[in-house]
């Protein structure tokens, strides 16, 4: 068997941020069109949240089949991920032609099973592919997940209706009893005035877009399989073996679940943020934006954290991925207080959106990065990050919708909640890497999971030396 060339390594990663930029699209394109789903389904808006929660339940489901299948399958991985983008495909081209909740959640519920696929192989895939190297490629990755949910306003705004902001129920604060006597009665207006949407037509571009990447991968399947199945086999002949301490198996999984848990919070608040954005701006009767100022600060949002994960490819070749983490969460929560302090306030809108998205940009490829150096990513420790993952993507926007009320007073302060939780997740997780690295200076160590297996778990040792000079920042949190 062949092994893989350089140019096939690259070929394939780039078919991988193409495959990524599309999830990125179509999981932002939910957000501004919302309201129109609302409509065409005759739902509120806490009932159109239930398609978040479905979506998340499909990504649950893919990434547990996900981890199964690429771990007994490696060598068809890239038949596995175009069929997760076909899958992807249908999901989005039939979601906004259905008229019942029950069955959009349905059809959104595909989307999350390829989606989940797609996270799982995708990641474990480059990991495979470049190694210890892989830092730089796992955030081009999630760079093209983030331009893909910084152009998916731009393709909705074409295609929405242009909601009204006066007719939520809001009482004028201009008005008097006089005024209040003129006001036409709503139900006496023609239908014709109602908005028009279309927003069949962003969903079938994006449809679009995914089906020449999923022929790609069916192409790539055949001149890549016997590279991967030798990657898989020297992978497994090069574990690492050594007599150095052992210690318990409950440490790694200790890992593993709060790696999981973080990812929870930190997709939640991720999707849940752009997702309700949109609704936020125009129901909150101190914005009342426009539906094309709202699609504009949702771009704001999205093309910042774009902009984070294009600009967190070269720092994270100088930067360690726990502290671009840090960092990462300290301008979070900046940003999430800054919104909830005043939310009536449109500049503090703006302003916070685009840090808050900037914030959260690098966060997942650095904690994945952080916890690869930790514990060693098979996929079905890939899936199980996903599954956390997926679980804050359904948990969370289900949250968010159902006390958002009519005017989604509660939606900043949420906000703050699931950051300040993230955050303390992540330095109990810290606290426990730094103890494991105290305990095991050096090198790799094996950890004990049963009467015949060891697995090996690379410690902080594999961190750059910076990570772990980090003490007077953490040293408050991990004592």
């Amino acid at each position: 068997m062949a092994a893989l060339t350089s140019r096939l390594r690259y070929t394939i990663t780039v078919f991988e941020c193409l495959g990524f930029f599309s999830i990125g699209i179509i999981l932002a394109l939910l957000g501004p069109t919302l309201l129109d789903l609302a409509a065409n389904t005759n739902s509120s808006v806490a009932e159109i949240a239930r398609a978040f929660t479905a979506r998340s339940v499909g990504y649950f489901l893919g990434s547990v089949a996900g981890g199964k299948l690429f771990d007994s399958h490696f060598s068809s991985t890239c038949l596995l991920l175009a069929g997760a983008l076909g899958l992807a495909a249908l999901g989005t081209f039939l979601a906004p032609l259905t008229t019942s909740l029950t069955a959009l959640c349905f059809i959104v519920s595909l989307q999350g099973v390829a989606m989940g696929v797609l996270d799982t192989g995708g990641n474990v895939l480059l990991l495979k592919l470049w190694g210890a190297a892989c830092g730089p490629y796992l955030q081009s990755l999630h760079a093209a997940f983030g331009v893909g949910a910084f152009v998916s306003p731009f393709i909705a705004q074409a295609f929405i209706a242009n909601h009204a902001t006066s007719d939520h129920g809001c009482p004028d604060l201009n008005s008097t009893a006089l005024s209040t006597t003129l006001q036409p009665n709503l139900s006496t207006i023609s239908p014709s005035l109602e908005p028009v949407s279309h927003v069949s037509g962003a969903y079938m571009l994006a449809a679009s877009l995914m089906v020449p990447v999923s022929l790609g991968f069916v192409v790539l399947h055949g001149r890549a399989k016997d590279g991967l199945q030798l990657l898989q086999d020297k992978g497994e002949d090069d574990s690492h073996r050594d007599s150095r301490p052992v210690y318990s198996a409950r440490t790694g999984y200790i890992i593993l679940l709060l790696g999981c848990l973080f990812f929870f919070c930190y997709v939640g608040m991720e999707v849940a943020y752009g997702g309700y954005l949109f609704s936020f701006a125009v129901k909150n009767c101190s914005l009342r934006f426009t539906s094309t100022q709202a699609t504009q600060l949702t771009s704001v949002y999205w093309g910042w954290f774009a902009l984070g994960r294009l600009v967190s490819i070269p720092l994270s070749m100088v930067a360690s991925p726990l502290s671009m983490t840090l960092v990462d969460l300290a301008g979070a929560l900046v940003a999430s207080v800054l919104l909830a302090s005043n939310p009536s306030n449109p500049t503090q809108v703006w302003m916070s959106s685009g840090l808050f998205g900037l914030s959260l940009a690098s966060v997942f490829p650095s904690g994945l990065h952080l916890l690869e150096q930790s514990i060693p990513l098979t996929g079905a420790a890939a899936s199980a990050i996903v599954m956390g993952a997926s679980g804050g993507e359904m948990a969370l926007p289900l949250l968010v919708g159902l006390l958002f009320g009519e005017h989604g007073d509660s939606f900043p302060q949420i906000n703050v909640g699931v950051v300040v939780v993230a955050s303390t997740v992540f330095f109990c997780l810290l606290g426990v890497i730094k103890r494991c690295h105290r305990a095991n200076p050096r090198g790799y160590s094996r950890v004990d999971v049963g009467d015949d297996t060891d697995v090996e778990l690379s410690m902080l040792s594999n961190m750059e030396e910076d990570a772990l000079d980090d003490e007077d920042v953490v040293n408050f949190w991990l004592e």
